[in-house]
């Protein structure tokens, strides 16, 4: 479609948005704007989501983690500081 005819169907819409629906409009067409002239934004925008193998273990070790943390085996912020620091 022709840039002017796009704008104009894009004003065509926006005039058929009721006044709650407007926010949420705004934010969506100021988010495309920030994006679209962000060019760090951009690319981690488009960057997959991880380019690196999976390290031996890694799998097994993600799998623990996650079962001690179901099991409530957690270390607060400032527990981990104080072992961290000595």
């Amino acid at each position: 479609m022709e840039p002017h005819k796009l704008k104009t169907a894009l004003h065509d819409l926006v005039d058929t948005l009721s006044e709650d629906e407007l926010p949420a409009a705004h934010r969506f067409l100021a988010y495309l704007l920030h994006v679209s002239n962000n060019p760090v934004l951009q690319a981690l925008l488009d960057a997959p989501l991880d380019d690196e193998s999976d390290m031996p273990g890694e799998q097994v070790a993600v799998q623990e983690s996650l079962e001690q943390l179901a099991r409530g085996e957690t270390l607060s912020t400032s527990t981990l500081r104080e072992d961290l620091n000595g």
